[in-house]
């Protein structure tokens, strides 16, 4: 399985947080670390429901992490 992740960065990934536009990755939520996504809300001043999708959708293949 291809998940077109090249471990660097999220090129042809897509991301949805709530009350922000999409791909508006607001604070820096979904980022690459040592070869992983890693989600984080570090930079936030608070959580307030912010919740976020991240979604990488091919031809044969869709996954919502």
């Amino acid at each position: 399985m291809d998940l077109s992740f090249n471990g660097k960065d999220l090129d042809g990934w897509e991301m949805k947080i709530a009350g922000f536009e999409f791909n508006n990755n607001y604070r820096n939520t979904f980022s690459v670390k040592n070869g992983s996504i890693r989600v984080s809300y570090d930079n936030y001043t608070s959580f307030d429901e912010k919740f976020g999708h991240l979604f990488y959708t091919n031809k044969s293949l869709k996954i919502i992490i």
